[in-house]
């Protein structure tokens, strides 16, 4: 049998590993890789992306059945990890993912690392025994996070001189189970230990799981140990003991290395004490504790403890508090660690301060309320103490709501930069700013968080995202800076600034203090928090804003659905809509995208110099994507051709369509999935769909047909109205005369003279319209009055132009879509009054073929680009089977709502669609376009369906207008409400 060969990934290889991960999709967990497909570019765009330390492939013949990537791990320059490790599913079983982890862990200690980690998921336990074989731990109280520290053992002389040439991996000794791994030594201390057995020799290494160094090591000739007393917990001004023990060392040859958040007294008979010590800013326990390092004599090795102190009783709120004025009281939330019993709080605002017993005898999260004087409105800043040892806390207390320019404050943790209601903290740890607003009953609630990371790696295993950063404070922005452990010689700053304007601005820089040039690159990202679900992601594509409720792991799939350029957005901005508001991040001068975030590409940096990143702009809105597209507008921001907007599932259904006419399912995003089209429940057509690649079938027959459609496996149907291919509608009249349109069921007339009216429409015989033609009359408070269908343009004394005095310019109208050809007649008319503007308004009334179905559209442009304020609107008076007496109302704001006519007064906006019914008969409108659906209610007099805007830039008003009297008709609004 054909061996495994096993080797290095190059450039020829990508292919073989895409069809390796299509091979492989079923062993992964569903949505692992998103909802399209895997390609050559994902492949190399995780590679680059990584900035990889190597990638090793298990190949049979030409076939890559294995693959195992390994990075730098973020935050610790001496280990790695395993981003990815995979073996195809037929060849499981024949040792390829054993050789893979174990060539891995070799590589690693060849490059002097310490350690090899690696995640995998819960349910892939039946996992877990080889990666422990392999010498991987699982870390306890995490999701699947494994360390191993072979690595290190494997670059000990004293380890190879025991192995005497033989494999590691066959004398390990350990339980393989499915279980973490908690181990711990008498003191209570975490470590993980490996024993190692050749016939009866034995090597152990015992190591510190808060320090991640060796502390304990012990093989033929040697016994070296270090140990504290009580290693559970280490609190802030407790004294601890510390040993070093064994034989085969001299110990009076010992010397100790301590961090500054350790107190250490001196060595005496291999013991010290030692106390932890309050910092500013403590580290998680997903990080390296600062270590307490022992250097033994003769080149051995050094042993070390991690000492994490952590304060027995902590401020657990966000370090500032909405406070409506007037308030005398202020609560604040804690975090108990040991078990203590109270704490003694000592406090002081404005000049007067305080000390409270707490009772601490609650669970281990509780609060506590402190009565204060009463503050007046503004910004007071309050100081903490919990207890002695403990460092002091600075609480920011807004009254009312912040006012003037943004101003910044420093506490612990954080810099705050003030500004309305916002508040921006710019954390110390990390560098990561959060957004936050007034919650309910004042609480701080989180908006989202936003960093610019500089790379390589920009990806999630950065390490600058797990620094401290030194915060310089300016007025209303924080400048924070932090050494880069991995790039050494280089520093990383990131500013962020709160404009006057309401919106955010940062920008990140790289300084080149190293002795030679190097190349850096930025990539910035923001999240935002759970208040915007459901969500809605915002796209503008280049024919149009995208808006779709984000469906995770599917749409976007944000590996494969946009380009990997800034260039492919229709503008540099990506946006959420939802629960809290609307959201922009807005970043001009960005050249790369990965997934929605943009990046840069790498640049060169000489020695002493620096390189600056773009701006990355986030803007909030309280309103919704009008509003937040608005505001960007007024800052001058490019926001593209946002009055467009289309959908994830693209498709070119209509509620009418001509039999014969073909019909196609596509989506506007680049990454591929599987679709499929049926006609009344027969598969048409399937497979890919993409970017420029869709489905499409032939509709056939007369009537109502069921269309589904079914993408990324979301299935949509659609009823759609079939009408004969010979069907068509009669134009007669002569311009500047009445025009009329009709079809098998509808006969319309319109009169240009008199403002383009349609002022009769009969259907099968009956008028469902009123008007007053020919001459105008009066309704109700309006003066002239023309009725039927009717546009109107007012200007800013609200007063109508009078259209009628004008003769527009009359042309016929076709329009072929969907199988159809819908015709009518198009007038135009030009305005240039002080009161109104310079306007072009045109004015088109079209037909369908063989339904009762009226298109109008009303658009309207300022003729030489400057546009005065006013009010446009076009109106239908409506007589479903021939009378306005006893009609009612219903429409799309209220489905259940059926609104008797009574009496005058009741108007509303009605949403995407309204019906004014008389028994059988009814009339419903749909708007197509821009403007307010409006409905005004007149009583027994009648009532009217208008859209309605202002003519303040470039308008597309647009309405279909259904009239109907039997069951047919009930059942062609029930499908074009269908695609509303």
């Amino acid at each position: 049998m054909e061996e495994i060969l096993y080797r290095e990934l190059r450039d020829l290889d990508i292919d073989g590993v895409t069809r390796m991960w299509r091979e492989s999709l079923d062993g992964w967990p569903p949505g692992f890789f998103g909802g399209s497909g895997i390609t050559a570019e994902t492949v190399r765009r995780e590679e680059r992306s990584s900035n990889k330390l190597f990638t090793i492939l298990a190949l049979f013949g030409d076939r890559v059945v294995g693959y195992c990537l390994v990075s730098p791990y973020g935050g610790e320059p001496d280990a790695s990890y395993v981003n990815l490790v995979n073996v195809v599913p037929d060849m499981h079983g024949r040792g390829i993912g054993k050789a893979l982890l174990l060539d891995a862990v070799a590589r690693s200690s060849e490059l002097g690392l310490y350690r090899i980690d690696l995640h995998t998921w819960p349910a892939n336990m039946k996992a877990v025994p080889l990666y422990k074989k392999t010498g991987f731990f699982w870390v306890p109280d995490t999701s699947v996070y494994m360390q191993n520290y072979m690595p290190f053992l494997l670059g000990m002389n004293e380890f190879r001189d025991f192995l005497e040439g033989e494999d590691w991996y066959s004398c390990l000794r350990r339980e393989l189970t499915e279980e973490q791994d908690r181990q711990r030594t008498d003191s209570g201390r975490d470590v993980f230990t490996y024993w190692f057995r050749m016939g009866d020799r034995e090597f152990l290494a015992e190591f510190d799981r808060s320090g991640r160094i060796l502390s304990r090591l012990e093989y033929p000739g040697l016994r070296a140990c270090i140990e504290v007393d009580d290693g559970r917990d280490y609190f802030v001004g407790r004294q601890y003991t510390v040993e070093i023990s064994g034989h085969g060392f001299d110990t009076a040859g010992v010397e100790v290395e301590y961090s500054h958040s350790i107190r250490c007294s001196g060595i005496r008979d291999g013991r010290l004490n030692m106390e932890p010590l309050a910092v500013r800013v403590e580290k998680s326990p997903y990080e390296i504790a600062d270590r307490l390092r022992v250097e033994l004599p003769d080149g051995l090795p050094a042993l070390g403890l991690g000492v994490c102190g952590s304060e027995e009783v902590r401020l657990a709120s966000p370090p500032f508090l909405y406070l409506a004025p007037g308030s005398s009281e202020v609560s604040f939330e804690l975090r108990k660690l040991s078990g203590r019993t109270s704490v003694i709080l000592s406090w002081s605002v404005e000049g007067r301060s305080g000390q409270h017993e707490l009772d601490l005898s609650a669970d281990t999260y509780q609060s506590f309320t402190l009565q204060l004087p009463e503050l007046c409105r503004g910004v007071h800043l309050m100081t903490l103490r919990l207890g002695e040892s403990s460092h002091s806390e600075t609480v920011v207390l807004i009254v009312g709501s912040h006012t003037g320019p943004p101003e910044t404050v420093d506490t612990r943790g954080s810099a705050l930069v003030l500004g309305g209601d916002m508040v921006l903290s710019f954390n110390r740890k990390g560098g990561r700013t959060s957004v936050w607003v007034p919650g309910a009953g004042g609480k701080p609630e989180r908006l989202g968080s936003f960093f610019i990371c500089a790379g390589p790696p920009v990806s999630w295993n950065s390490d600058l995202p797990r620094q401290t950063y030194e915060l310089e404070l300016g007025e209303g922005q924080v400048t924070g800076s932090a050494s880069w452990p991995s790039r050494p010689g280089m520093t990383h700053f990131v500013n962020v600034r709160l404009d006057r304007e309401g919106f955010i601005e940062t920008c990140s820089r790289v300084h080149n203090g190293s002795t030679e040039p190097r190349t850096a690159m930025f990539s910035a990202d923001s999240g935002w928090a759970e208040c915007f679900e459901p969500r809605t992601d915002l796209l503008p594509m280049p024919d149009g804003l995208m808006a779709e409720q984000r469906v995770y792991n599917q749409v976007p799939d944000w590996a494969e659905d946009l380009t990997s350029s800034t260039s492919g957005l229709a503008a540099p901005w990506t946006g959420v809509t939802g629960g809290c508001g609307s959201a922009m991040n807005y970043f001009p001068g960005w050249t790369e995208l990965e997934h929605d975030m943009p990046g840069t590409g790498q640049e060169t940096i000489p020695q002493g110099g620096s390189l600056v990143s773009p701006p990355f702009m986030i803007l909030f809105s309280k309103g919704g994507v009008k509003h937040l597209l608005a505001r960007a507008g007024n800052l001058g921001w490019k926001t593209g051709g946002w009055d467009r907007r289309i959908p994830f599932f693209r498709h070119d259904l209509e509620p009418v369509m001509g039999s014969g006419a073909e019909f196609t399912l596509g989506h506007p995003l680049h990454g591929g999935r599987t679709g499929s089209l049926e006609i009344d429940g027969e598969r048409k057509a399937g497979g890919e769909v993409r970017t420029g690649h869709g489905l499409s079938a032939k509709l056939e027959g007369k009537g109502r047909v069921r269309v589904g459609l079914s993408l990324a496996g979301r299935s949509m149907e659609y009823p759609v109205f079939l009408v004969q291919k010979n069907s068509s509608v009669d134009r007669a009249g002569e311009p500047p005369g009445e025009l009329l349109l009709t079809n098998d069921r509808v006969r319309a007339v319109i009169d240009p003279r008199a403002c383009g009216q349609v002022h009769s429409l009969e259907m099968d015989g009956t008028e469902y319209l009123f008007s007053s033609h020919p001459v105008p009359s009066e309704f109700c408070w309006e003066k002239p009055w023309f009725g039927g269908i009717v546009p109107r343009v007012s200007g800013t004394r609200g007063h109508p132009y009078p259209l009628q005095d004008s003769v527009p310019l009359v042309e016929e109208y076709t329009r072929e879509h969907a199988g159809l050809s819908e015709r009518g007649w198009r007038m135009s008319w030009r305005i240039d009054r002080r009161h109104y503007g310079s306007l072009s308004l045109t004015w088109t009334v079209s037909l369908f073929p063989s339904v009762p179905l009226l298109r109008t559209l009303l658009e309207l442009d300022a003729t030489a680009g400057a546009f005065h304020p006013g009010e446009l609107d076009f109106r239908g008076f409506l007589a479903p089977g021939g009378s306005r007496d006893g009609a009612l109302l219903t429409c799309d704001s209220f489905p259940a709502l059926v609104q008797g006519r009574d009496h005058a007064g009741a108007w509303t906006d009605m949403g995407k669609w309204a019906r004014v019914a008389r028994g059988n008969a009814f009339v419903e409108g749909y708007s197509l376009g821009e403007g307010v659906f409006f409905c005004e209610d007149y009583g027994r007099h009648g009532c009217h369906l208008s859209v309605i805007g202002t003519h303040d830039r470039p308008r597309r008003m647009e309405m279909l207008w259904l009239f109907g009297s039997v069951r047919e008709d009930d059942d062609l609004a029930r499908i074009v409400r269908a695609h509303r």
